[in-house]
Parts: structure tokens; C-alpha cells; sequence
């Protein structure tokens, strides 16, 4: 099956890509998810070569100042130039096929009529580059499909959309993909865990007191800007100090009453 118009290769496989958004899900704190869809679109772009130059009065005369020649791709959807996919584009233009992929795709139509399709293009660029429409050429015009993997996974009942380059991999929403804050136990039995390795007790015992220094040390200078009646006002502000760092100071405490109640 043929697609009409060239399309970008899938480089990353839908195994692959799906075990991106997974980690990523894991990197968020979320436990139970579960892929319920997988959807490949090709969105269409317009790759071309460009030139436009720039002009300036001398002697009541115009003459050109600079020009620049350039490649890049305008979204058919979005009707906006896209730098960052025009670049895939062109590190990856000797791989385009005809050829339909071998998964369950759908072609998303562009919204552009091939008359208006160059003055389009020249009034984009012009908005780019902030030339005059008028300074601008435009050649080979290409109609090519840039493919793009949609998952939706269930996550506490709630459906996640990633978004993934079978390009390179990328997750282009990964902005969207929210962060879940961790439960009391976990917190804790995380906090355990850790604790089990003798050097984590000196990296946080460390940590407590760089900590505490520097919370003294600046509010000190603070306090030295201004004349203060009370000494008592000047206190530590623990707010700094982050969750784990919390848990330790609390298991800590704990553990030492414990041993005060064990043995005294």
C-alpha cells in the first residue's frame, strides 16, 4: 500500500516507545497505569528551500543588504512553520518512503489548497524572518508526512495522552504528563529502605548540617541589616529542608526514644 505522499520512517519501535512513557510514568510516582490504546497519525508537512533577501536606501537607492538561503517546514495542520521538525526532516530526507507502515495508522488532510499554497508559505516566512513577502522565493515544494505515536494509558482511572517522535524517541508532551505526590507510608517505607545503608545516614547527617548552617548564617546577615529589640525573634526556618531530609530527623527521634524506653 502506497500513501501518496512520502512519509518519515518509524526508527523507534511502538515497543520501545511504550516503555518510555512507562518509565517516565514510574519516574512520576505512578504505580497502577496501564496502556489502553495505541495510535500512529501522519500529520502532513510542506518541506521547502527558501531564499529572501533584505534591503536598504543608499544614495536614495535601494540596494540588497544581505539575503539567506535556507530550508524549512510549514505544519499543513497548524498552518505554522515548525524549526525544530524541519530539522528532523532534513537529517532524515534520504530515508522518506511511499511505502504505508505496517501498523494501523491514520492521515491527518492538511488545510492548505495547492493555489494558495506558495503565497501561504511566502506569508509565513515573512512572519518568521520579518522580511517583506514580496523579498522572498520559494523551490522545491514537498508534501511529506511526519508519523507521530499517540498512547493513552489508564491511570487511576483517568486516561493519559503521550505524544512520541518515532523518530528519535522524543516525547513531545511530556510537560502534560503530571507528577503524583507520594503517599504517608510510602514516604516512609521509602525512607526505611534507605536507611538500611549506613551511608545514607552520613549523606543526611551531612546534609543537616550544611543545612542548618546555612539557614543560621543567613538569617544572621538578614538580621544584622536591622536593629532588633527581641533576640528571641531570630529563628531557624526549617522550611527548607526537604521531605526525606524530614523523615530522617523524625526517624531519628523515634528511634532514640524508643532506646530511651528500652533501656532507662
Amino acid at each position: 500500500m502506497y500513501l501518496g505522499n512520502p512519509s518519515l520512517p518509524l526508527k523507534v519501535s511502538v515497543k520501545s516507545a511504550v516503555s518510555s512513557a512507562e518509565k517516565v510514568l514510574s519516574e512520576r510516582n505512578w504505580v497502577d497505569f496501564k496502556k489502553s490504546k495505541t495510535k500512529l497519525i501522519l500529520i502532513p508537512y510542506f518541506y521547502f528551500s527558501y531564499h529572501y533577501f533584505k534591503e536598504k536606501i543608499v544614495n536614495d537607492e535601494k540596494i540588497i543588504e544581505s539575503s539567506v538561503d535556507g530550508v524549512l517546514a510549514l505544519n499543513g495542520v497548524t498552518i505554522k512553520i515548525d524549526k525544530e521538525f524541519s530539522e528532523i526532516i532534513f537529517k532524515n530526507l534520504k530515508d522518506i518512503t511511499s511505502e504505508a507502515p505496517n501498523i494501523d495508522f491514520e492521515k491527518i488532510d492538511d488545510k492548505l489548497e495547492k493555489k494558495e499554497l506558495d503565497d501561504v508559505i511566502k506569508l509565513k516566512i515573512a512572519e518568521y524572518f520579518h522580511v517583506p513577502k514580496p523579498n522572498i522565493v520559494l523551490s522545491k515544494i514537498k508534501k511529506i508526512y511526519f508519523p507521530l505515536y499517540e498512547f493513552i494509558f489508564l491511570v487511576n482511572e483517568k486516561e493519559l495522552l503521550f505524544k512520541i517522535n518515532p523518530i528519535d524517541g522524543k516525547i513531545i508532551n511530556l510537560d502534560e504528563i503530571p507528577m503524583r505526590e507520594k503517599s504517608f507510608s510510602e514516604i516512609t517505607k521509602e525512607t526505611l529502605e534507605e536507611l538500611s545503608d549506613p551511608k545514607v545516614w552520613v549523606k543526611y547527617t551531612k546534609e543537616i548540617l550544611f543545612k542548618t548552617g546555612s539557614v543560621f548564617s543567613e538569617k544572621v546577615k538578614k538580621e544584622e541589616k536591622k536593629i532588633v529589640k527581641d533576640p528571641k525573634k531570630i529563628k531557624p526556618d526549617f522550611s527548607i529542608f526537604s521531605s526525606k531530609l524530614s523523615w530522617f530527623l523524625i526517624i531519628l527521634l523515634a528511634l532514640f526514644l524508643i532506646y530511651l524506653a528500652l533501656f532507662f
